[in-house]
């Protein structure tokens, strides 16, 4: 089996598929976006903390000792840590750019090559430890990826891009998750003790854009009501990455 195929093959379906779907969800009528767009969140929440807890973690822990554990949870708080700074510096950035409209789409791109070449690296990395785990991996990146794209062309709209333009630009920044799966499949390849290192740092990313970047989308769009469709929904999520892992393996 060859690996950096795969992980181009998996990189492909979490990336380039979203900005497409993405740009083919604008095409539906606004009524049906704003019933599919939330469900869609709730899903993505569901399959990225079920690939962190049921897949990547379990690997990443199943051949480690005690004292390796522990320094694998430090690991673990410090990519949260790192994650949450380069979060705000981004933030921050965004915020001094929407004072010139112009300056929000380009630098939206660059955030966003960065956030693309991350899940290359993680796609990469998991198909290397197991073509299974790529696998859910890449639909996980692919669920949260959609609804993160349709705020990428909404920013690059608002800055003054051009239909055609947005699409094009935001196709070309979404190829960067093709180089940053081969880095990660790489990796794994020369440096195989590295692999709980590499899967928990990538569970770390996956517990950090869940509950950081989608769970406060859930509370503003419920503001003041309890919708136990979000938590079916995420049930719904969690259940598709449990029954991928027992029927691919």
């Amino acid at each position: 089996m060859n690996i950096f195929f795969w992980a181009l093959a998996f990189a492909m379906l979490g990336g380039i598929a979203a900005a497409l779907l993405a740009s083919l969800f604008l095409i539906l009528p606004r009524r049906a976006q704003a019933v599919i767009l939330p469900s869609l969140v709730c899903l993505a929440v569901g399959a990225l903390l079920g690939v962190a807890c049921l897949e990547l973690l379990p690997h990443a822990f199943e051949s480690v000792n005690g004292h390796e554990a522990e320094a694998l949870g430090m690991l673990m708080l410090g990519v949260l840590v790192a994650a949450f700074a380069l979060d705000r510096l981004l933030r921050w950035l965004g915020d001094r750019a929407k004072l010139q409209v112009q300056s929000a789409g380009p630098l939206m791109l660059i955030g966003d090559g960065l956030h693309k070449l991350i899940d290359g690296l993680i796609i990469g990395i998991a198909t290397a430890v197991d073509w299974h785990l790529g696998l859910v991996t890449a639909l996980a990146v692919l669920a949260h990826e959609v609804p993160h794209e349709l705020s990428n062309l909404a920013v690059l709209r608002d800055s003054g891009f051009s239909r055609a333009r947005a699409f094009v630009f935001n196709l070309s920044v979404s190829a960067l998750i093709l180089p940053g799966a081969l880095a990660g499949a790489l990796a794994m390849e020369l440096a195989e003790q590295g692999r709980p290192w590499f899967l928990a740092a990538a569970a770390a990313v996956f517990f950090y854009t869940a509950l950081s970047a989608l769970v406060p989308r859930l509370h503003q769009q419920a503001a003041g009501q309890l919708r136990a469709w979000q938590l079916l929904w995420i049930a719904v999520g969690i259940a598709l990455v449990s029954s991928l892992h027992h029927l691919l393996h």
